[in-house]
């Protein structure tokens, strides 16, 4: 009878164990889980505060940002208008997809994003014009301050 008891004494130990390990690890998932920040959409942030980060980019002659920053500037415009769902995952060409073809601003955003392409990812030198031309074509989409 002794014997027994002493089993059960260590199995109810071992269980209380088990428990406050697996509390613990919960208890330090979430902590982590906390710190990740949340991806946001890009229409999170407001295409005047994308525009005014591409100017103080262009200003320090940082003009590869400044025409980075710019694009999504008019992504950011676009979505906020309802011109697609949002959605943090989408490339530049799945943006431009998502333009009618009949849109007046698909031009507008084509030239843009192959701007943006062009500059960004092939690393093509950008200048003052680079960033000009992106503005130019904001305006087109209807990014006026």
């Amino acid at each position: 009878m002794f014997g027994r008891s002493v089993v059960w004494v260590l199995v109810g130990l071992a269980v209380l164990a088990l428990a406050w390990f697996v509390y613990r690890e919960i208890k330090r998932n979430a902590r982590v889980e906390a710190l990740i920040p949340e991806i946001v959409p890009v229409s999170a942030k407001n295409w005047t505060v994308w525009l005014s980060e591409a100017r103080a980019c262009a200003a320090s002659g940082k003009w590869r940002d400044a025409v980075h920053l710019a694009y999504w500037a008019g992504i950011s415009f676009l979505e906020a208008g309802g011109a697609w769902r949002p959605d943090q995952a989408r490339t530049p060409r799945e943006y431009l997809k998502l333009m009618p073809a009949n849109s007046d601003l698909g031009p507008a955003l084509s030239t843009l994003t192959r701007q943006l392409e062009v500059t960004w990812y092939g690393y093509h030198p950008a200048g003052p014009e680079s960033f000009t031309e992106a503005l130019a074509h904001l305006e087109k989409l209807g990014c006026r301050e």
